[in-house]
C-alpha cells in the first residue's frame, strides 16, 4: 500500500535515483525506503534476529536505534527473547 509517487519524490529530493546503482540494487533500497526511508528489516524468530544483529555488530556497528511494529508488544518480548541470546553470543554484555 505504498505511497509510489511520494517514494519517488523523497528519494528525488534526497538525491537517491544515481543510475550507478545496479537495479536489483535499486529495486531493494526503493523498497526498504518505502517501509521506513531505508531502513533494514531485521524478522524472525529471536534466534534468527540475534544472529542478524550479531552480523550488523560485525561490520563495526556499535549502536542501533529499533523499531517494532507494536512497541508496547513487541519491546518486552525482545527482551526476553532477544537480548538473552544476544549475551550468550557475547554480543552484548549482561545487565
Amino acid at each position: 500500500m505504498a505511497d509510489e509517487p511520494a517514494i519517488d519524490n523523497a528519494m528525488r529530493q534526497l538525491g537517491v535515483n544515481c543510475h550507478s546503482f545496479t537495479p536489483e540494487f535499486y529495486a531493494a533500497f526503493r523498497g526498504r525506503f518505502a517501509s521506513g526511508y531505508g531502513h533494514y528489516p531485521i524478522v524472525g524468530d529471536p534466534s534468527d534476529v540475534a544472529e542478524q544483529l550479531r552480523r550488523v555488530r560485525d561490520t563495526g556497528v556499535r549502536g542501533l536505534a529499533l523499531s517494532f511494529i507494536d512497541f508496547a508488544g513487541e519491546l518486552p518480548y525482545f527482551r526476553d527473547e532477544v537480548l538473552p541470546r544476544l549475551v550468550e553470543m557475547g554480543v552484548r554484555r549482561a545487565g
